[in-house]
């Protein structure tokens, strides 16, 4: 069976993530490298031990490129036709939080009569961090399809695709980072549309709304949820790939675990 490897991303990652992955590798004596990525290159960088199952953890540019790779895909846990809103929206229906959305493009979207001064959440179909999910007027949308149409950008373009929707006010969120559909960790991260985290605040029901909807459809044995609180309901946000997802207080330690126990029983079982 190979040795499950974790390959970290040292450059572009918060001091403090790092000293907490490192804390959490060494308490469960799992083997990890650290490694610097170049922004925006299409190299991996030289990996100490390529025979192992390697788990990637950092930035954008890191994941996609292992996940290009014919032999390192593995540690990338990510089918980008799964981790999309249009997918979430045609398995979980009405408890996707923006469940009036709608797939469009820039070009579709800004020819349509809507009201200049409307107001639209805005943000990339796809898991692909083109662009940061944002509440804009629709006369700006049209203002930014304008300024795509004759900027040289190959990520973002007029035919790119797009989810919008109506804004929302949400009370709480939470990110739940999940292994085989159970809940393994989660951290409240917003409290009535201001930044809070308390790994405290996780209720019972949240977790079983989770874990119930997990039962219907997850993008990939290992990925991360997040959830929303309005008007005393919940409702999916959305799903992001694990291996560039950030922790705010979750326990990584119990994350790290859980991630490298299920890699270490696939493996068994394959071999089986």
């Amino acid at each position: 069976m190979k040795q499950v490897n974790w390959v970290i991303q040292k450059n572009l990652i918060r001091q403090e993530t790092l000293e907490r992955l490192r804390k959490a590798f060494q308490e469960h004596n799992i083997s990890f490298e650290e490694v610097f990525v170049i922004p925006f290159s299409d190299e991996l960088p030289r990996l100490s031990k390529p025979e192992a199952f390697n788990i990637f953890y950092g930035s954008t540019t890191l994941m996609l490129t292992a996940y290009n790779h014919p032999v390192y895909r593995q540690g990338i846990f990510f089918n980008p036709d799964h981790f999309q809103m249009a997918t979430y929206l045609s398995k979980w229906g009405k408890y996707l939080l923006n469940n009036d959305g709608m797939v469009t493009s820039f070009k579709e979207f800004v020819s349509g009569n809507y009201e200049k001064d409307s107001i639209w959440f805005i943000r990339p179909n796809a898991d692909n961090k083109s662009f940061s999910g944002t509440v804009m007027r629709f006369e700006n949308i049209q203002e930014w399809a304008e300024n795509l149409a004759t900027a040289d950008a190959a990520e973002l373009t007029l035919d790119s695709l797009l989810f919008v929707s109506s804004p929302k006010k949400i009370d709480k969120e939470w990110r739940n980072f999940i292994v085989e559909g159970k809940v393994i960790s989660s951290c409240r991260y917003q409290l009535a549309g201001e930044s809070s985290v308390s790994d405290i605040d996780v209720p019972a029901s949240m977790l079983e709304f989770v874990e119930k909807h997990c039962q219907e459809y997850i993008p990939n044995e290992i990925f991360v949820m997040d959830v929303a609180l309005m008007e005393n309901t919940y409702y999916i946000i959305e799903c992001n790939c694990f291996n560039g997802t950030g922790f705010y207080q979750n326990d990584m330690s119990k994350i790290i675990y859980a991630i490298t126990h299920y890699i270490e029983k696939s493996m068994i079982n394959r071999n089986s």
